[in-house]
């Protein structure tokens, strides 16, 4: 009959004695507990290198959208956009209520996620050719404001050098 590491390991304590145990037992603890914070933190590391990845990709990707569309405005010109986030994205997760309280419903242990909501753009600056016009400004400022509903003081449009 084979013997599992468990019981091996409390044969082996059983043997020993009292104060030997203890200081055993005390080292096995703090060796877990070491072990399991390092685990631990290089997996919140791990996620927090992910989300800032993830929208730095989202304000790339949105960037090259807003230039382009606004690129095909009536007088703008060479166009650059340059834009801010308000945070990182926001994980949204299914909740189950009960009589003591709300508690995420988790599927093998695990919270069920619903979405992922990206970050809202804080502001946009916009360098451009057309901008000395103030009508083409307007127009910008109108656009900008109405496709990233943001208000119109966090548009910045400027003439490109």
């Amino acid at each position: 009959m084979q013997m599992n590491k468990g019981n091996l390991i409390f044969k082996r304590l059983a043997g020993l004695k009292g104060k030997w145990a203890l200081l055993l037992l005390l080292v096995l603890a703090i060796v877990c507990l070491v072990y399991g914070s390092t685990v631990t933190q290089k997996k919140s590391e791990s996620v927090a290198m992910r989300d800032a990845d993830a929208a730095e990709k989202y304000r790339t990707e949105l960037q090259g959208e807003l230039a382009s569309l606004l690129g095909e405005v009536k007088g703008v010109g060479r166009v650059r956009v340059f834009l801010t986030l308000a945070a990182c994205e926001e994980y949204v997760y299914a909740e189950n209520e009960s009589a003591s309280g709300k508690n995420y419903a988790t599927v093998g242990g695990d919270a069920l996620l619903l979405s992922v909501r990206m970050p809202k753009v804080a502001g946009v600056a916009v360098l451009c050719d057309g901008a000395n016009d103030a009508e083409v400004r307007a127009s910008l400022v109108l656009l900008l404001s109405t496709a990233l509903d943001i208000p119109s003081h966090h548009i910045a449009v400027s003439p490109l050098k």
